[in-house]
C-alpha cells in the first residue's frame, strides 16, 4: 500500500524543462555553467521530474544508436568466445566493440566501454600477448582507476598485474589537459564531468584519455586526448539536426525576458518537450559581474510560478549562485490570483535588495506586516522593561543625585518608544490578519435587484362583488494546447 502511494506521488510530480539562455554571445560560457547547475538541482528535486533537453535537441544521431547495438552484439559474442577459451577471437571481437562504443555517448555508456576494455585486456593477456595485456591494463587503470576486474573471473596472475598498475598510476606525477570548444560546452574526461570549456583539467595520469564535450543544440564531440604540459584538445561542434528551432527560441527568450513575448517562447518550448513547466535561467554581464535571472513558468496558462536574480564574479561562485537561485525557484510556487487566474510575467511588482525580489503583492505585504508587528512587539517589551527598570532606580535615587535627570530623560524616551512599538504591533498585526485572512470575503454579497420597467398593461377591471354568503377573503447558470515547434 505504501509503495503504491509513493509511486502515485512520484507519478503526480510535474515535469519541468530546463533552459539556459545567454543574453549575448559573450554570456554563452556563463549560461552553460548556470544551465548545468540548474539541471543538477532539478535532478535532485523530489517535487519535479526533469525533462532532458535532448528531447528537443538530440546530441547524437541514429548512427550512435546503431553503433551501440552492434557493440553489444560484439561483446556478447566475445564473452562466448572467452568462455570457450578462444581468446584470439574474443580480442578481435572486442576490438570491434570498442570501436563501435567510441561512436556513442561515452558519458552514458562509459561503464560498457570500461567493461569491454577489461575483457579485451584479459583476452590479450591469456591469449599469449602478455605484454599487450599488461599495456592494456595500465592504459585502462590510468583512465578508470575503478575499472572492475572480478577476482571470481580473472586469475591471480592478471589481478597481480592490475594491482601493480594501480599502484604505479597512483604514484605517477599528474598532468593537465586543456580542453577548448566552440561553443562553450560541458567537458567530461573518461566519463567524469570536469567543468565548462575552456577548462584545464588537472591531475590526470600521463597518457590518453577520452574527452567528451556536450552543448545543448549541438552534436556531441568526442576525441582521445593526451595529457601533459601544453597539451590541448579542441572541438568545434556542429549544430544538431532539428535544433535550429530550439536555438531560435533561446534567442526569443533572451530578447523578450521579463515580457510576454519571452514567456510565450518559453511556453512553446515546454509544449514541444511535453513538459508541465519551463524553468529558464538567463546569464548576462554587468562589467566583471555575471548576473543571473531565473523564471519558472506553467506551460498551460503562463502562470509565473517563481522568479529571482543573483550573480557572481567567478565560475565557482557562479555555479553556487545558480544552484541557490534554482533551489529557491523550485521550493515554492507563487499563489495564483484570488479568482484562480494566472499571474503573468510583468504583473509581479517588487523591488530588488541584495539579489532578492521583495514582492508588493497582497501576500508579500501581509508577510512584511506580520514581521514588522513581531519585531515591534519584541522591541516594545524590551524598551518597556528598561523604562520600568529606570523608574525603579529613580525611586531609590536621592533627588539631589546628578543622575536623576539622566534617568528621567531615558525613562521617558524608553516609555514613549515602548508605546509606539505597541501601537505598531497592533496595527501591523491587524494589517497581517486582514490581508492574510481577507474577512471581507466571508460577508454575504447582496446583488441589487434590477427594477422592472413600469408595466404598460391596462389596470385590471374591478371584480364584481361576491355573492352573499361567500367569504371575500377565501384563498384564490484553454482549449488543449497543441504541441508547437516553429520559431514564430
Amino acid at each position: 500500500m505504501l509503495a503504491s502511494l509513493i509511486l502515485a506521488a512520484a507519478a503526480a510530480r510535474p515535469t519541468v524543462f530546463p533552459v539556459a539562455v545567454p543574453a549575448d554571445p559573450d554570456s554563452a560560457h556563463a549560461a552553460a555553467v548556470a544551465g548545468f547547475a540548474l539541471e543538477q538541482v532539478l535532478k535532485k528535486d523530489a517535487g519535479h521530474e526533469l525533462v532532458p533537453t535532448e528531447r528537443l535537441a538530440p546530441a547524437t544521431t541514429s548512427d550512435a544508436g546503431t553503433a551501440l547495438a552492434r557493440a553489444r552484439t560484439y561483446v556478447q559474442r566475445a564473452h562466448l568466445a572467452y568462455d570457450n577459451l578462444d581468446f584470439s577471437s574474443a580480442a578481435t571481437l572486442l576490438d570491434k566493440a570498442v570501436s563501435e562504443l567510441e561512436k556513442t555517448n561515452l558519458v552514458e555508456h562509459w561503464g560498457e566501454l570500461s567493461a569491454a576494455l577489461v575483457l579485451r585486456a584479459a583476452a590479450r593477456f591469456f591469449g599469449g600477448d602478455v605484454a599487450g595485456g599488461q599495456a592494456e591494463v595500465e592504459r585502462l587503470v590510468g583512465m578508470d582507476p575503478a575499472a572492475a576486474f572480478d577476482p571470481k573471473v580473472f586469475s591471480p596472475d592478471l589481478l597481480d598485474v592490475v594491482a601493480k598498475a594501480r599502484k604505479s598510476s597512483g604514484a605517477s606525477a599528474k598532468e593537465p589537459l586543456d580542453v577548448r570548444c566552440d561553443p562553450p560546452a560541458r567537458v567530461y574526461v573518461d566519463g567524469v564531468y570536469r567543468g565548462i570549456s575552456p577548462v584545464s583539467v588537472k591531475a590526470l595520469t600521463p597518457g590518453e584519455h577520452y574527452v567528451t564535450v556536450f552543448a545543448t543544440g549541438y552534436l556531441l564531440g568526442e576525441k582521445l586526448g593526451r595529457s601533459g604540459p601544453g597539451q590541448s584538445t579542441r572541438f568545434h561542434l556542429d549544430e544538431a539536426p532539428g535544433a535550429r528551432g530550439y536555438l531560435a527560441f533561446l534567442s526569443k527568450i533572451a530578447t523578450g525576458w521579463g515580457d510576454q513575448a519571452g514567456a510565450d517562447a518559453a511556453r512553446d518550448l515546454g509544449r514541444a518537450a511535453g513538459a508541465d513547466e519551463v524553468m529558464a535561467i538567463l546569464a548576462s554581464h554587468e562589467g566583471r559581474r555575471t548576473v543571473l535571472k531565473v523564471q519558472r513558468v506553467a506551460v498551460s496558462d503562463g502562470h509565473l510560478l517563481a522568479d529571482g536574480s543573483g550573480g557572481a564574479e567567478t565560475d565557482a561562485a557562479l555555479a553556487q549562485a545558480a544552484q541557490e537561485l534554482s533551489f529557491g525557484a523550485v521550493a515554492h510556487d507563487r499563489p495564483r490570483e484570488a479568482t484562480g487566474a494566472a499571474v503573468a510575467i510583468g504583473e509581479v511588482r517588487g523591488i530588488h535588495v541584495a539579489g532578492l525580489r521583495l514582492g508588493l503583492d497582497r501576500e508579500s505585504i501581509a508577510l512584511y506586516s506580520g514581521a514588522l508587528s513581531g519585531l515591534a512587539l519584541v522591541t516594545g517589551l524590551v524598551t518597556g522593561a528598561l523604562a520600568s527598570n529606570n523608574a525603579s532606580t529613580l525611586h531609590l535615587t536621592a533627588q539631589t543625585d546628578p543622575s536623576v535627570d539622566t534617568l528621567v530623560s531615558h525613562g521617558r524616551a524608553e516609555a514613549v518608544t515602548a508605546d509606539v512599538c505597541f501601537v505598531v504591533t497592533v496595527v501591523g498585526g491587524g494589517a497581517w490578519a486582514l490581508l492574510h485572512y481577507q474577512p471581507w470575503k466571508l460577508l454575504p454579497r447582496s446583488t441589487p435587484q434590477a427594477k422592472s420597467p413600469p408595466s404598460e398593461e391596462k389596470p385590471p377591471e374591478p371584480k364584481p362583488p361576491p355573492p352573499p354568503g361567500d367569504d371575500p377573503f377565501s384563498t384564490q447558470l484553454e482549449t488543449p494546447l497543441a504541441p508547437a515547434w516553429s520559431a514564430r
